[in-house]
């Protein structure tokens, strides 16, 4: 099985997290509430937006599509909603309490875009 290029494994025993040490984008698998279909989600983010996420049955199933996910992209890149070009800046934009919301902006089309309001210690 090939190496997870650029990605570091964070330890948390109530799910599994990797980290981007170059874009510090988290990717994680976590179980979904009793009431969704999908018991398990693999999730690649970036400052509060999401970049990639797929729910499945099992664990397991969860764990080895992130891990293909993550070979496949060792650089996860934030794209604009409008042009489609990649998003270089994207900074803290307010602060409340315990969360934090990030905004992008894009230089080719001006789009500026919010992120959600993620917990401070989570990007």
């Amino acid at each position: 099985m090939a190496k997870i290029k650029n990605w570091s494994k964070l330890l948390d025993s109530r799910k599994l997290q990797y980290e981007n040490d170059e874009t510090h984008a988290k990717a994680t698998v976590l179980p979904g509430p009793d009431s969704f279909r999908k018991k398990w989600y693999a999730i690649i983010t970036i400052q509060g937006y999401t970049l990639w996420s797929r729910g499945l049955s099992t664990k397991k199933k969860a764990v080895s599509l992130l891990r293909d996910e993550l070979r496949k992209r060792p650089l996860p890149v934030l794209y604009c909603t409008d042009c489609g070009e990649e998003i270089k800046h994207v900074v803290e934009n307010e602060r409340n309490g315990e969360s934090v919301k990030y905004h992008a902006d894009c230089q080719h089309c001006g789009n500026e875009e919010p992120s959600r309001w993620v917990p401070v210690g989570a990007v």
